[in-house]
């Protein structure tokens, strides 16, 4: 009997924690939709692309104009990073900064550079796509779902770093 009350109380800790990130999860991505960045006021927003860029893109630069960093932990992040910020659309060439380190592989680079042509009025996430033998950004046309994944499905271009 004891034993079966120590049980109950792991799963209702369990689940309560669940419920718990699943909440903190949502209340992010609304966070981000609701105070989003935006670059450059004088675009319309017609003009303009929502792009999300994931916390593993250390985002430096914008067409030659540096993004400011703040101080996390050790080091510093993107202001950039996990939120989404509203360009004027057409190419844009960004900078980035990448450390991430797997079971099998470390990939990590200072001042990386990529090149891609958004579209007015729609929605991308830029994450970092790896295996063996490439590293680059993935785009993805749609906003962070609410666990902040990125859908297979959605993937329109992979771009290799430069």
């Amino acid at each position: 009997m004891r034993n079966f009350k120590s049980i109950s109380r792991v799963i209702i800790l369990v689940i309560i924690t669940i419920f718990g990130l699943s909440i903190l999860s949502c209340s992010t991505l609304s966070k981000m939709l609701e105070n989003p960045i935006r670059f450059d006021e004088n675009t319309p927003i017609e003009d303009s692309c929502f792009l999300y860029f994931s916390s593993y893109l250390k985002i430096t630069s914008y067409n030659g104009i540096p993004i400011e960093q703040k101080t996390i932990f050790a080091g510093t992040s993107s202001t950039w990073n996990d939120n989404i910020v509203i360009l004027p659309a057409g190419e844009m060439e960004f900078t980035t900064d990448v450390f991430v380190r797997t079971q099998f592989m470390t990939i990590s680079g200072k001042d990386l550079r990529f090149k891609y042509k958004f579209e007015p009025g729609k929605e991308y996430c830029l994450g970092l796509e790896y295996n063996s033998r490439f590293a680059g950004v993935g785009i993805y046309q749609q906003l962070p779902s609410p666990s902040l994944n990125f859908n297979r499905e959605n993937l329109i271009a992979t771009i290799p770093f430069y």
